[in-house]
């Protein structure tokens, strides 16, 4: 017999589903938090689920960790089970500007900003020399700028006095936490929420 209505409706309008038996197993239901490799949380877990903290990290962790990039004035250090970057500073004097914004742009490429979120910094500038050409500043600043850009937290390692005048002068501009200190314990201390 045939219908007036048609065939993917009811007489009451409301849509038919149809529902294919087959043999293939079910999907296994989704976990609720899914947990990487290493047991911490992702970044993006870390967004949904607030929460949730980064695993903390020692002074002798910070030794280990995967290199992203290393040249001749810094070295860039992922420790990504703690979602740490270790940010060296050499001894090897900037002498140009050009020498300076050529940093800037690799540490952009090997780090950006996207993949920052959640992840804490500590800069090791101990060994950089103290001498510092005043023509380099608006060099010195944009490097500055991206060194500490989108972190969760930073922490500063100087050990002279006038290092910590000028990382007092350097203070975060977009509002995330930092901090100046005299040793990788402190750093370590201030970047796992002490």
């Amino acid at each position: 017999m045939f219908s007036a209505h048609p065939p993917a409706t009811r007489r009451c309008g409301v849509p038919l589903t149809l529902v294919a038996l087959s043999s293939a197993p079910a999907r296994p239901p989704k976990r609720e938090r899914p947990v990487g490799r290493t047991g911490s949380p992702s970044v993006r877990e870390r967004d949904r689920y607030p929460g949730m903290e980064a695993r903390k990290v020692t002074a002798k962790q910070l030794e280990g960790g995967a290199p992203l990039l290393q040249n001749a004035f810094y070295s860039l250090r992922l420790h990504k089970a703690y979602q740490v970057i270790l940010f060296t500073r050499t001894s090897h004097p900037f002498q140009a500007a050009a020498e300076i914004d050529l940093c800037t742009s690799e540490l952009s490429k090997a780090l950006p900003r996207a993949a920052r979120n959640g992840v804490r910094v500590v800069l090791d500038m101990r060994q950089g020399p103290i001498r510092v050409h005043p023509a380099l500043d608006p060099a010195f600043e944009r490097f500055r700028k991206e060194t500490q850009a989108g972190f969760a937290r930073t922490a500063v390692v100087v050990t002279t006095p006038l290092g910590r005048v000028r990382a007092d002068r350097l203070a975060n501009a977009d509002g995330s936490p930092m901090r100046i200190v005299g040793s990788m314990e402190e750093a370590v201390d201030f970047i796992n929420g002490g």
